[in-house]
C-alpha cells in the first residue's frame, strides 16, 4: 500500500455530496445551487449548515441521520450547540415510541441566519 501520509502525497479518497441535488424536479433544478456554510462536528454527527437554510446532521458513514428545512431561516452563518449532551448516536437508535418509530434527538441548539436572525431549534 502507497504511504500518503505526507501533505505532498495526500490524494482524495472520496467525495461526497453533502447537498445531494441529484433526481431534482424540473422547477427544483432552476433554483441556485446550496452551498455549504457551516461544517462542524458535534457529538457523532457532522452537522451542515448551508445557504438555503437547511441544517443537516450526518453520521460518520455520511448517511443522513436527520435534518431541519423549510423552517423560515436564510442563509445560515452559525450554528452554536447547548452543553447539555443528552443522547449520543447509540442512544438514538433505541429512542423508540410505542409504535416502534425512532426519533432524533439532540441538545438544543441556535443558529445564526445572514439577516442577523437568532433561531433556537430542538429536535425533541
Amino acid at each position: 500500500m502507497e504511504d500518503y501520509s505526507q501533505p505532498e502525497e495526500r490524494r482524495k479518497i472520496k467525495i461526497v455530496n453533502l447537498m445531494n441535488t441529484n433526481n431534482k424536479t424540473e422547477t427544483a433544478a432552476k433554483k441556485p445551487v446550496p452551498e455549504v456554510n457551516i461544517l462542524k462536528i458535534q457529538d457523532n454527527f457532522l452537522v451542515v449548515g448551508a445557504s438555503n437554510g437547511s441544517i443537516r446532521f450526518y453520521n460518520f458513514q455520511y448517511t443522513i441521520v436527520s435534518w431541519f428545512e423549510d423552517t423560515g431561516i436564510h442563509s445560515i452563518t452559525s450554528i452554536s450547540f447547548s452543553r447539555e449532551n443528552r443522547f449520543g448516536y447509540d442512544d438514538i437508535k433505541k429512542l423508540e415510541d410505542e409504535e416502534g418509530q425512532t426519533h432524533f434527538d439532540c441538545p438544543d441548539f441556535i443558529v445564526v441566519d445572514r439577516e442577523c436572525t437568532v433561531h433556537l431549534c430542538k429536535s425533541a
